[in-house]
């Protein structure tokens, strides 16, 4: 039999993406010549026909596919007698199509174009279709990664890159050339709440709308400024910041991440609080808690659960009182795994413009470079730190070469120049992160009692022996760091006479925030609970002397140890409750 009424259907490709051939399904009739892929900017014919005689014409539908799943659709039928025939077309949004041919004759032939809906002749130039985006964080965190996606497109800045607190970036993204507008996504992590930041946008070759959505953690939220989207060259500008900021969280940062502006005024600070004799208070302060505090019911700060709650809040003291001479200086910490040089030259924390080189050798270590020499006014006032005497509080002596005499007036260092040669290592510090729980009997400075407190105070260590070597003198963690520093860090009672020493222990006080938040829910940050007293401080108990209590030494004290500062280990279990983080630059 013969066939009659075919129907051939041209396809035309300039969507700017190569179609797929989906499937195709013959209701009446069958295809002559099949349909198959379309690349961009070229064409495919097809044709169906009757079944050889048949009284109904050919009707079917044809499916494509582009790269990012969308369907592109040609319905036909073209019926026997006196029926119209009919080409339905249907494409994703951003896409349009047109038919051309006469569709009411015995043999059919048509075409369907499909194509981006722009005349570039009212841009005056070719296809270009860039939009430009202003990121600015105002989060009070630093956003990391950057990480991001095209769904069309390409970049032409790349928005893959970290955005410090309170600074922007820009980036741009356009078409491919005779493509579809640019769409795409980017994403940050909060360095603090650990939680995403997205920006989408779209903007599309067509008379939709370019469009630029965000989404932040629960409390955060951005505002979209200056936006100039519903233009051929589109552009906006995405603050993220904070729903309720509440005080801004003063943010203590690596001490290498300091520019030498930042340095220079952490120094200042430092040196400011030293002529006007505040600094001498946190000496004597950290004296006292061996001095009168043995004497008179244990030891405050060492040896005992509430070492690191008391070293919390006496750091916190020392930082608003450098605030009290520059608001812009925080507290910055040295990470010692990282940082461990004692050359100048290879290690800028030493540098002389800075917290200075090591001592002379030739002069009992005395420091003589830097800020903190006696020349510049760096004088000791308190000192319990003698070359001939034990110190007697576990951090042994280093200086036994010299004669007997009175406590230097001056700063001494050694940086491993004199008995303790190097200092913790990362596997050191990763093993003690993963210790709990955070105290147990006896509360002490027992090397038996491996708890995470013991071993960052550096008492104890974990069983795996090799992770500890070199051992030396036995000496670890915190007291390590004491001990390689040397000369007027190794007396425990005024090791604060050295400036690093508040570098140092803003770390100790770091590692004990990561181990609070690594902890599973349920773990308690500090034992023992309760309202007992030293040596097993409990956690409702007052910290002395931030207790209220009227000790003899009170009025030399009004910035280090004020009266109505009250703290027990319940109220500094986190930094945000003391008002500050720890940042990673």
């Amino acid at each position: 039999m013969s066939h009659d009424r075919p129907i051939s259907i041209t396809v035309e490709n300039n969507t700017g993406d190569d179609l797929t051939f989906k499937d195709k399904n013959a209701i009446h009739g069958e295809f002559a010549t099949d349909p198959w892929d379309v690349k961009n900017g070229s064409s495919m014919t097809f044709k169906a026909q009757d079944s050889g005689g048949a009284l109904t014409g050919p009707q079917g539908v044809v499916r494509w596919t582009d790269p990012r799943g969308g369907i592109y659709v040609i319905s036909y039928n073209h019926p026997m007698g006196t029926g119209h025939t009919t080409v339905d077309v249907s494409e994703p949004q951003v896409f349009a199509h047109k038919i051309t041919g006469d569709l009411q004759q015995k043999d059919v032939t048509c075409t369907v174009t499909w194509y981006l809906p722009v005349n570039i002749a009212d841009y005056g130039g070719p296809l270009d279709r860039p939009i430009t985006i202003t990121v600015q964080n105002d989060t009070h965190e630093k956003l990391q990664g950057g990480t991001s996606g095209l769904d069309h497109g390409k970049w032409d800045s790349s928005p893959a890159t970290d955005i410090a607190d309170g600074a922007g970036i820009t980036f741009k993204a356009t078409n491919n050339s005779g493509g579809p507008g640019p769409e795409g996504q980017v994403t940050w992590t909060g360095a603090v709440s650990k939680e995403d930041y997205q920006i989408k946008f779209v903007h599309p070759y067509t008379a939709n709308p370019t469009v630029v959505t965000a989404t932040t953690p629960g409390e955060f939220s951005y505002k979209l400024q200056n936006e100039q989207l519903q233009h051929h060259e589109a552009s906006c500008t995405i603050e993220f910041y904070k729903k309720d900021p509440g005080p801004i969280l003063r943010r203590r940062r690596n001490q290498s991440a300091l520019n030498s502006a930042e340095r220079q005024r952490f120094v200042n600070a430092l040196l400011a609080l030293k002529k006007n004799g505040v600094y001498d208070q946190f000496v004597q302060l950290h004296m006292l808690t061996l001095t009168y505090a043995i004497d008179n019911g244990g030891n405050w700060a060492h040896k005992t659960p509430a070492f690191l709650p008391w070293h919390r809040v006496f750091l916190d003291q020392f930082e608003r009182a450098l605030q009290s001479v520059d608001s812009t200086v925080t507290l910055p910490y040295w990470d010692w795994t990282v940082d461990s040089s004692p050359d100048p030259a290879k290690n800028k924390l030493f540098a002389d413009d800075f917290m200075g080189p090591a001592g002379d050798s030739t002069q009992s270590w005395k420091v003589v470079k830097g800020p903190f020499t006696q020349a510049n006014g760096w004088n000791l006032i308190y000192n319990t730190y003698t070359p001939d005497i034990m110190a007697g509080d576990g951090l042994r002596e280093r200086f036994e070469d010299r004669a007997p005499q009175e406590a230097a007036r001056y700063l001494q260092r050694t940086y491993g120049g004199s008995g303790t040669a190097s200092l913790p290592t990362t596997n050191q510090v990763n093993a003690t992160l993963a210790v709990t729980p955070y105290d147990a009997a006896p509360f002490s400075d027992d090397r038996k009692e491996v708890t995470f407190r013991n071993i960052l105070e550096g008492w104890a260590v974990t069983g795996d022996t090799a992770v500890w070597q070199p051992d030396g003198d036995g000496s670890h963690m915190h007291n390590r760091v004491h001990m390689w520093v040397g000369g007027s860090m190794t007396t425990t009672g005024t090791s604060p006479n050295d400036p690093l020493f508040f570098l140092h222990h803003a770390n100790i006080d770091r590692l004990w925030d990561r181990w609070e938040q690594q902890q599973k829910v349920g773990t308690a940050f500090y034992l023992p609970q309760g309202n007992g007293a030293l040596p097993a401080l409990g956690s409702a108990s007052l910290l002395a002397p931030f207790d209220n209590v009227e000790y003899s030494f009170r009025s030399q004290l009004p910035d280090a140890a004020p009266a109505n500062l009250v703290r027990t280990p319940n109220d500094v279990l986190t930094t945000k409750a003391m008002g500050y983080v720890y940042v990673d630059d």
